[in-house]
């Protein structure tokens, strides 16, 4: 039974981080705006990953906007730490479609050090 646990926390990694990777290159050409986290919330499933819920709010002049982004980890205290990383009102990047605004996704690569 361990076995079968351990296996599907890392097919749904997997499968999340492949989905992520692929959003990563598609979204490159994407503008990159600035946002307000308005929070972070670690999801523990009864099956499948650890996953950090992010919620966002850009900051924009000219309309109320807000998005969320899910981020996937294979270790709980990695989620953890991620979660603990995004308090309220911390500013972060996240990538818009010009085309349709309402999309939007967050990448910790597009974040400043």
């Amino acid at each position: 039974m361990g076995a079968s646990l351990v296996l599907d926390i890392l097919l749904v990694f997997l499968w999340k981080s492949i989905l992520r990777i692929f959003w990563l290159v598609r979204t490159s050409e994407w503008a990159r705006n600035n946002a307000i986290v308005t929070c972070a919330h670690l999801s523990i499933p009864d099956w499948g990953c650890p996953v950090v819920k992010l919620s966002y709010k850009l900051v924009t002049h000219d309309e109320h906007q807000e998005g969320t982004s899910e981020i996937p980890f294979f270790f709980m205290g990695s989620a953890k730490q991620c979660a603990r990383m995004f308090s309220d009102a911390n500013p972060v990047i996240v990538r818009v479609d010009l085309a349709n605004s309402q999309r939007t996704r967050f990448f910790c690569i597009d974040q400043k050090s």
